[in-house]
């Protein structure tokens, strides 16, 4: 009896660890999948992110009928101390890019089913919350805020500023069914960019330059 049978050679061996390799490669590579195109998912599902200390910082630019910029400049919008009104916590956000009618912060707080603002002198007991953003959302949706119907038209809106390449919801402003503004948006980011027709203006833009969330 041949006491070598059975046992591999080192040619063997080696042609053993080269399929191996191989086949460790090939697996791995079946494994992957390409994100490109994947909206991504996100942890908390606020359409924005409310935290005391929250800052975006926007580039704005005034765009007249001819094209022409006619202004360039900065905006931080900023999120305050909380307070509590009956059992909802609402927030302060200043400069709040779309220019809505009531002066001051936006006092704003997410609900099950997106973004609300407390109107007036609420309450304490007894708030009053107007829905302005719809969130989770479909194509379609409408909500009405402060005489403007807010649409959400589209889901998957690419969008290229400074602070990065988004995927983003749009949120179409019309005004007498004409559009007035738009913004763009990422859960748990808030928003990334904004336009909106402003004092004769033909665009007034916003766009993220950097943020700090929590």
């Amino acid at each position: 009896m041949d006491p070598t049978r059975g046992i591999a050679t080192p040619e063997v061996l080696m042609k053993l660890h080269i399929l191996l390799f191989v086949l460790a490669v090939i697996g791995t590579i079946g494994g992957c999948k390409s994100d490109s195109g994947i909206v991504p998912s996100f942890d908390n599902n606020e359409i924005l992110p409310l935290a005391s200390g929250n800052t975006w910082m926007f580039l704005r630019t005034g765009i007249d009928s001819n094209g022409t910029i006619v202004d360039s400049s900065s905006l931080l919008m900023a999120v305050g101390q909380p307070d509590t009104f009956g059992r909802e916590i609402v927030y302060p956000v200043s400069n709040f890019p779309f220019v809505f009618t009531q002066p001051g912060p936006l006092l704003l707080a997410n609900k099950s089913n997106g973004l609300h603002n407390v109107i007036g002198r609420p309450h304490p007991l007894s708030p009053v919350f107007l829905h302005v953003l719809q969130f989770p959302t479909a194509v379609g949706d409408t909500v009405r805020f402060s005489g403007y119907t807010i649409r959400s038209g589209s889901l998957s809106e690419s969008v290229a500023v400074h602070a990065g390449s988004f995927t983003c919801i749009r949120y179409d402003i019309l005004q007498d069914n004409v559009a007035v503004a738009r913004i763009f948006m990422v859960p748990d980011i808030g928003i990334v960019k904004s336009w909106q027709r402003y004092y004769g203006l033909s665009g007034l833009v916003d766009q993220l330059h950097s943020f700090q969330v929590q």
